[in-house]
């Protein structure tokens, strides 16, 4: 675990908070309620907190206004405790280490453009055409193809690779083994055999994008692949050809989206689901976890299970399936005293 000393009074400025406590004690990392000791910051995100912490004595808990604490415990009160927690953590947060400027290991064509300050690690291949925004980072082994385009501030962890004619905005984040605009899965049946459809068209990303470890982007197959700007994909994700996904949507880890499919903005997609080609998710829509999505999703609407359906209703429906046992039983029993029924 990351750990460095801060003092109460530099966490409070952090965090701009109010310190109820010492402001010369000294803290050096976060800790859940089970394992923190003396030297460790709680973060209190929800009221049933409260409930956790009748034996908790850390270094300080941090709190929202009308929060109750433990007794002898410095607290600093905030206003929004997602955005104290993100703050606190990412004051413990290292980071990984890439060398300043371009390191003498990489493969850098010549007509490449790199901005200002960008820092390229070990091994990297950058290709002909490639243009790098300022203050970009590429970690160890990242590839960046043809005539790709990468703004400003973006992270590319290791092993990524980019595909030709990618175009990237700013502040992107790209995590380890990730593959953005790799060939799309097309083929068309010619006799006995799969004849591959070529897959010309390129991936956009937008800006403030964050893609997890091993997500598959595929190029299309004309025209664009588009991630808009603030999506956040999970590990593990698959994005086939064409498709298209909105500002702010959230697509979590195992999820699939099949050709051409288009999710709205801010729509959630849970782990494990499955999108069906040429579907259309609305806006503010949601598909809880496990869903096959055979069916065009409404705006705001939310989906659950296989084929996906109104989360009401296949709740009532699997209320009457657990039943039919018993239905079955019942009916059975009428039939047996029903004249010429079964002896």
């Amino acid at each position: 675990m990351n750990r460095k000393d801060l003092s109460l009074a530099e966490l409070c400025r952090s965090l701009r908070g109010r310190l109820d406590g010492d402001p010369d004690r000294v803290v050096s990392g976060v800790a859940e309620f089970s394992s923190a000791s003396g030297a460790d910051i709680v973060v209190l995100r929800r009221p049933a907190d409260a409930l956790k912490l009748a034996d908790v004595r850390p270094g300080v808990f941090v709190a929202p206004e009308g929060q109750a604490c433990p007794e002898g415990v410095p607290v600093i009160r905030i206003g929004d405790p997602e955005a104290a927690f993100a703050a606190t953590l990412a004051l413990f947060d290292r980071g990984e280490e890439s060398v300043a400027g371009v390191h003498p290991s990489a493969v850098v064509h010549r007509t490449c453009v790199l901005g200002e300050a960008v820092c390229v690690s070990e091994n990297c291949v950058i290709r002909e055409g490639a243009v790098i925004g300022r203050g970009t980072v590429l970690h160890p082994g990242v590839l960046v193809g043809r005539d790709v385009r990468i703004g400003n501030g973006c992270v590319l962890h290791p092993h990524v690779v980019v595909h030709d004619a990618t175009v990237m905005g700013d502040c992107v984040v790209v995590k380890s083994n990730s593959v953005i605009g790799g060939r799309g899965f097309g083929f068309f049946k010619s006799g006995d055999r799969h004849v591959t459809i070529p897959q010309i068209g390129r991936v956009r990303i937008g800006s403030n994008v964050d893609i997890g470890s091993n997500v598959c982007i595929d190029r299309a197959t004309i025209g664009e692949t588009v991630v808009e700007d603030g999506a956040k994909i999970d590990n593990l994700v698959q994005i086939a050809h064409n498709v298209s996904i909105g500002e702010n949507a959230i697509v979590i880890s195992q999820a699939g989206l099949s050709g051409s499919s288009r999710v709205g903005r801010g729509a959630i997609l849970a782990g494990q689901a499955g999108i069906a080609d040429h579907i259309d998710i609305g806006e503010n829509a949601v598909v809880l976890a496990k869903s096959g999505v055979l069916r065009n999703v409404a705006p705001g609407e939310v989906v659950l299970g296989v084929p996906a359906l109104p989360v009401m209703r296949f709740k009532r429906i699997q209320v009457l399936l657990g039943r039919l046992q018993d239905l079955f039983k019942r009916v059975d029993k009428i039939e047996k005293m029903l004249p010429g029924g079964m002896e």
